[in-house]
């Protein structure tokens, strides 16, 4: 820094003859700078202060090993009080306290005892629009070390928190998510090259690549992406001979959301002409009411009403059977829709 700055000086006093012996000094500086940080880097030394200052001298001459110099005392200032990178993105994700008053709780509560009157528990939606910043960061930890689909709605609303540090949180949270289904994937993906239960192989990462659809991180291009692979290895296993209604149902509602309603109802029928299942005829009416075929919706609904409506189903899918299987004026106002 010193040489720099003494020429700097003499270009100041001197006339225009000095420049270009100026200028080869200059180029000799930083040169010698150059040899010393690459031999430094070999003997490994990767200091990136000293980095910083070889490229603004060779770029910037005096001002930039001024510059540089500042830089470097501002960094013994500050990392006097820095976190080091590993401890801020553990903190991100803080482990869970257990002891053993919280494990009996917790066994009593999954049991079916369930939380008392004054529970003040809430859902995690709630939490991240009036939540404080711990308690939203202990919600995004809980969503993502269990995390399932459903919990995707909260974790796409702290992605879009006000408060930047959850939303740094939340991506984080995404990409570990991520992270995990590239792994399983992979794995999954490796062990195919094995002929020995190839079908049930495929079969997994089918369902891998569903479930991580039904995550709703990713965006429509690539989800769509994402259902067409999860189809194809369906239809492989259908076509080595594995007859499992789940699986049509779920080749089903993929080609539903791909926008092929009229391909999911002629496999649906196919099937129910030969094997009953509740859950297909549920993934049949959605098919349906896609298609916009209102009066074979009726007709389904009240020809199998009995077997829906007391089926293991969810509460909304039951309800709207009931709503098509009604006589009178509901009916009519369903069909209406």
């Amino acid at each position: 820094m010193a040489a720099e700055l003494t020429l700097a000086q003499l270009a100041v006093s001197g006339g225009d003859d000095r420049i270009p012996v100026l200028v080869v000094i200059h180029v000799v500086l930083a040169g010698v700078s150059g040899a010393s940080a690459s031999w430094l880097y070999r003997r490994g030394e990767h200091s990136p202060i000293f980095l910083l200052f070889v490229v603004s001298v060779i770029a910037l001459g005096p001002i930039g090993a001024a510059g540089s110099t500042i830089a470097a005392l501002l960094h013994l200032v500050f990392v006097r009080r820095a976190i080091p990178f590993e401890r801020w993105y553990a903190s991100l994700f803080p482990g869970a306290e257990h002891d053993q008053v919280r494990a009996l709780y917790a066994t009593i509560a999954l049991r079916g005892a369930g939380p008392g009157a004054r529970c003040t528990a809430a859902p995690f939606t709630d939490i991240l629009a009036l939540g404080t910043v711990k308690q939203k960061e202990t919600v995004i930890t809980l969503i993502t070390d269990n995390f399932i689909p459903a919990f995707s709605i909260a974790l796409r609303r702290a992605l879009n928190d006000a408060e930047p540090a959850i939303r740094v949180q939340a991506a984080s949270a995404a990409a570990r998510i991520e992270n995990q289904f590239l792994v399983r994937s992979m794995a999954i993906a490796e062990s195919r090259a094995a002929p020995r239960d190839e079908p049930e192989r495929l079969l997994n990462l089918a369902r891998l690549y569903d479930e991580y659809v039904q995550t709703g991180l990713m965006d429509e291009t690539r989800a769509n992406a994402t259902r067409q692979q999860a189809l194809e290895l369906y239809e492989v296993v259908l076509s080595r001979g594995v007859q499992n209604p789940s699986i049509v149902e779920s080749l089903a509602r993929l080609l539903i959301e791909l926008g092929r309603a009229d391909e999911a109802v002629i496999r649906l029928e196919a099937w129910l002409a030969k094997a009953r299942s509740t859950r297909l005829l549920a993934r049949y009416i959605e098919g349906l009411f896609a298609l916009r075929r209102y009066d074979q919706i009726r007709k389904v609904c009240i020809g199998f009403v009995d077997e829906l409506s007391t089926a293991d189903l969810p509460d909304g899918v039951r309800e709207s059977i009931s709503l098509w299987s009604a006589p009178g004026a509901i009916a009519e106002e369903a069909r209406a829709l």
